[in-house]
């Protein structure tokens, strides 16, 4: 019963939480980046980075979510290009937690630039790009450009989802080339492809009632490549992306077995975010 009730537990856990951190965001750091952004904007990375890690680690204790991570583990000295598959919401937090020695901005749907309180203040003021998926490519350029130069002058890195949308039921969709081309033609940084699995499970309200407790979640990290092969070729570039996107796919389906049981009263057994074995890296642990 309280398996089946967690989700709720954490709703309520994080309103508390979200209300805090909105109230700050709105009042303290928006005012704080208009006045002085060289303080402003990098404390206000800071905060994102702890809500999504934040909300990340919640779902972890309070759902039991089963995170496990292969591949590259990236670096503080570093920032990224990432392109990553897209499956549900989940995927924002777990990207921000996955990059959290840096910074990572988004390219999001232009629906999420309003009507969603503190999420559109917040991710406004952080300078993400909101595309129109209604009017085309063209249209994407400006913002694109715009989260490009807040990229360079930040310092940080960015992540786009070539699908334009999220899987509903776990398999690929059609990729687009156009945007990631704008990226790597406004940006020098090494590309990091993402592999993610298992959120679409939970990617609407009434699947996250029933499916988030042991929700199980496999993520591979590409190591860094060069981007000079997207920008020469940008749309061969896309398609070996996804190809290898399929392949980890695959790998991941592969060696399926049934998600964790949630702990019993009395348990000493934790869940936590692990690297797991896989044959694309050696099995470790991943460490807060």
């Amino acid at each position: 019963m309280l398996r089946r009730a967690s989700p709720i537990l954490l709703l309520l856990a994080m309103l508390p939480f979200l209300l805090v951190m909105g109230f700050y965001s709105r009042f303290v750091l928006t005012p704080l980046v208009w006045i002085y952004p060289r303080w402003g904007r990098p404390l206000l990375n800071e905060t994102m980075r702890f809500w999504g890690s934040s909300v990340l680690r919640m779902g972890v204790w309070i759902c039991g979510v089963d995170v496990r991570t292969s591949g590259y583990t990236p670096e503080p000295s570093r920032s990224f290009l990432v392109i990553s598959n897209h499956q549900s919401i989940i995927d924002i937090v777990v990207l921000v937690w996955l990059f959290r020695v840096g910074h990572i901005k988004f390219v999001m749907k232009k629906e999420l630039e309003w009507g969603i309180p503190n999420i559109s203040p917040a991710t406004r003021t952080a300078r993400f790009a909101f595309l129109d998926r209604k009017a085309g490519g063209v249209a994407a350029e400006a913002p694109l450009r715009a989260l490009a130069r807040a990229v360079r002058e930040e310092g940080t890195g960015c992540v786009i989802f070539p699908e334009g949308t999220r899987s509903r039921d776990g398999n690929l969709r059609t990729f687009k080339a156009a945007g990631t081309a704008i990226l790597c033609h406004e940006l020098d940084l090494d590309v990091v492809v993402v592999t993610l699995d298992g959120t679409w499970h939970a990617a609407k309200p009434a699947q996250m009632l029933a499916n988030l407790p042991g929700l199980r979640i496999r993520v591979h990290v590409s190591e860094p490549a060069p981007l000079e092969r997207f920008r020469a070729d940008p749309r061969t570039a896309v398609e070996q992306v996804r190809a290898e996107m399929e392949a980890n796919l695959a790998e991941f389906r592969s060696g399926d077995e049934p998600p964790p049981a949630r702990a019993s009263r009395g348990s000493t057994r934790r869940y936590s975010f692990r690297q797991c074995p896989s044959t694309h890296s050696p099995p470790s642990t991943v460490r807060w």
